[in-house]
């Protein structure tokens, strides 16, 4: 979830900076407004885009496991609080909170709509209300003081203007901004997009009024219109704080140059996906024969210990990866630290089990980590990993133990990614689904004469998505 937001919120921030630096003050409002939305999609999308940035080989990996019912669980331990949990719970609380003040805001504008005198005036629907309030539109309907429109003092030039926001649908655009402003509130872009979005849509319209008004006269009508009491999901006359930017705007010729302007706004946008978004290097896997496969096997409860090894894209590192399996009697239970109670640890009689078993597992572990950091490194990289199943087979979270960070978050890493929309089989025990650890340790060796394999042929398997 926070890299999600971090890459969102870094983002949304480069696009509307670039926006206000290289096309706010540009005629092409239309484009604007498709920028700017774009913009908002682009920035929730590019955390999930994958960029394929090259190949590495793998060797396919055959596993014999024997008893496959081998495994490391826990019985979970007691709860104990967790601080970001907690926050996690304020944040959607405050989500909650501000969806609810955006449903009021629609709501009191069409009660208003009800309570109003609603009438069709030539090809306007105008709702006709007591407030002495700036004229102003909301999805299909125009709302004006009633006293002012009984005695004629409602120009054409406003109807023009609000009807060009009903005809081009900026209500929606508002609508979305205010939705995504309720649901990513910590983003401080957001803020920034709503002004925009605004202020072009004020641009739009006053284009659409100027093609049938004078420009003298209608800025006179801007200037003589009193901003009063307005909503904030609607699109009104005048705004106090872009009157000005309207006036600039009315008398900004169209650029010659904007073609390189969009041109150069989609260079930028390429530009921030290939930053942001993951690159991935495609392991292309040889079916030949296992590089070295060692199997040892105990009786009378003791552990059994599987060794696969597997090549790297660099011809002087070899990459094994290694998963020791122990009997779930040999297990301890985590330590608890803070107020939390004693875990309890017991024995399950059925662990949890990975779709397909530890060998589908072990393989898709092995497909999906990323390998190119510890290129130069020698020796050995250990880490143990703790996954956490719930008793409906969901995945919870996973953590990893080791002396090297890198190679532990990489481990992490992986593991969300390829354990995010699992549903494992869940631990069983007194014949009940339990919430179980499953303890997987992973060795990672490092070669320095290590060769790699001859390029292979056309590839029959790729990198299987998540």
């Amino acid at each position: 979830m926070i890299p999600f937001y971090l890459k969102y919120v870094a983002v949304s921030s480069l696009l509307i900076i670039f926006y206000y630096l290289v096309l706010e003050n540009q005629k092409s409002h239309r484009f604007k407004r498709f920028f700017l939305l774009a913009s908002l999609a682009f920035s929730l999308g590019i955390p999930f885009i994958e960029i394929p940035f090259g190949s590495y080989y793998v060797k396919a990996s055959t596993f014999n496991l024997g008893q496959e019912a081998i495994q490391s669980q826990i019985i979970e331990e007691a709860p104990k609080f967790d601080i970001y949990q907690t926050l996690f719970y304020l944040y959607l609380m405050i989500v909650g909170i501000l969806i609810l003040k955006l449903m009021f805001q629609i709501g009191q504008i069409l009660f208003k709509k009800v309570k109003a005198k609603n009438i069709v005036f030539k090809t306007y629907k105008i709702s006709l209300l007591e407030e002495n309030i700036t004229a102003f539109s909301f999805l299909n309907t125009i709302y004006i003081n009633r006293q002012r429109f009984e005695n004629n003092n409602i120009d054409d030039s406003i109807l023009i203007h609000e009807q060009t926001h009903i005809t081009q649908k900026h209500s929606f655009d508002i609508l979305l901004i205010e939705f995504l402003k309720a649901l990513f509130w910590l983003n401080p872009a957001l803020y920034f997009f709503k002004n925009a979005i605004t202020t072009n849509h004020e641009f739009l319209a006053d284009d659409a009024v100027l093609k049938q008004k004078s420009l003298k006269d209608y800025q006179e009508i801007i200037y003589q219109e009193v901003s009063n009491h307005f909503f904030p999901l609607t699109q009104t006359f005048k705004r106090n704080n872009n009157t000005k930017k309207r006036f600039i705007m009315m008398n900004t010729k169209k650029s010659n140059k904007m073609g390189f302007r969009i041109f150069g706004s989609v260079l930028f946008t390429c530009g921030v996906a290939f930053l942001f978004a993951e690159k991935v290097k495609t392991p292309i896997a040889i079916n030949d024969s296992v590089l070295e496969k060692n199997t040892q096997q105990k009786v009378g409860g003791l552990a059994q210990n599987t060794t696969t090894e597997f090549q790297a894209s660099k011809p002087t590192i070899a990459n094994k990866v290694s998963d020791t399996i122990k009997r779930k009697n040999e297990l301890e239970a985590p330590k608890i630290t803070g107020n939390a109670s004693k875990s309890e640890s017991a024995e399950v009689e059925k662990p949890a089990e990975y779709p397909g078993g530890i060998g589908n597992l072990r393989r898709d572990l092995a497909m999906e980590i990323n390998t190119i950091s510890f290129e130069n490194m020698k020796g050995f990289l250990k880490t143990e990993s703790m996954i956490k199943i719930d008793s409906e087979g969901k995945f919870v979270a996973v953590t990893t133990t080791g002396e090297n960070q890198n190679f532990n978050k990489e481990v992490e890493r992986t593991l969300n990614k390829i354990l995010q929309n699992v549903t494992w089989t869940p631990a069983k025990k007194d014949g009940k689904s339990v919430t179980s650890y499953y303890k997987l340790p992973i060795v990672m060796e490092f070669a320095e004469d290590g060769k790699m394999p001859p390029p292979p042929p056309p590839p029959s398997q790729s990198r299987k998505s998540k």
